[in-house]
């Protein structure tokens, strides 16, 4: 369902009144709520611990460019799994590239001249920028992992004239898409307190949440300081 189909069914299954929108764009009153209730809803669930797998990429690249030892992230990209970086040349097989710390880089690399060739080791500068080292000598191909900043509805669409009636939700199949509609619904029920609807849209979300729980989410290990040692994105980590 787009963001517009989603909002349409969420009114319907709120039981209010109100007829369904044309559009997101420029609503008003309860209909500018629900516009609301479904972002938050969206946003909510991918913010879940079990939200991270709709949010992770895997075969992500970045090119290098010989002589040239930092590089920018891009600006969705909320982490990046520090395990997984590997760098080849084209046709070329792919090595490992292996973090170590801006400290370590600061006092045994960055105060010496560069050596350059494959890039075998990286660190996350203070504004989260990628540094490799030794120094790039050709164009090689960083290959990673990362997980995605939440996606907003709440966007411009392609010619700029506001919130996109045609976004879709990124990563989640169509049929698991009423989780989202019965979250915006437990929004609504709410902020009108109404009992009744609220027991019923926790009902109805409840056997997405477990199915979501049991497919997707990741069993926390014992050490839980795991958690924090495998994505990174400068100053950020998490697991």
């Amino acid at each position: 369902m787009t963001y517009l189909e989603l909002v349409q069914k969420a009114v319907r299954k709120s039981g209010s009144t109100l007829d369904e929108p044309s559009t997101v764009i420029d609503q008003t009153g309860l209909l500018f709520m629900f516009v609301e209730w479904v972002q938050e809803a969206w946003k909510e669930i991918q913010l879940e611990r079990l939200g991270l797998h709709f949010r992770r990429v895997r075969d992500l690249t970045l090119s290098l460019v010989a002589s040239t030892d930092e590089y920018t992230l891009p600006a969705t990209l909320e982490s990046v799994n520090m395990r997984s970086l590997t760098c080849h040349l084209a046709g070329e097989e792919e090595s490992p590239v292996t973090y170590q710390s801006y400290q370590y880089w600061r006092m045994y690399i960055d105060k010496y001249e560069r050596q350059e060739g494959k890039p075998q080791y990286f660190t996350f500068g203070p504004l989260g920028k990628l540094i490799v080292w030794p120094m790039p000598n050709d164009a090689y191909t960083i290959r990673y992992e990362g997980i995605l900043l939440p996606q907003e509805f709440d966007y411009e669409d392609t010619a700029g004239a506001g919130t996109s009636n045609a976004l879709e939700p990124t990563n989640l199949p169509d049929q698991y898409h009423d989780a989202i509609v019965w979250q915006a619904v437990i929004s609504y029920a709410m902020h009108f307190e109404d009992g009744s609807k609220l027991q019923e849209a926790q009902a109805k979300f409840k056997p997405y949440k477990k199915y979501f729980e049991d497919r997707y989410m990741d069993d926390v290990p014992v050490d839980t300081t795991a958690l924090y040692s495998t994505y990174a994105h400068g100053a950020y980590t998490y697991g």
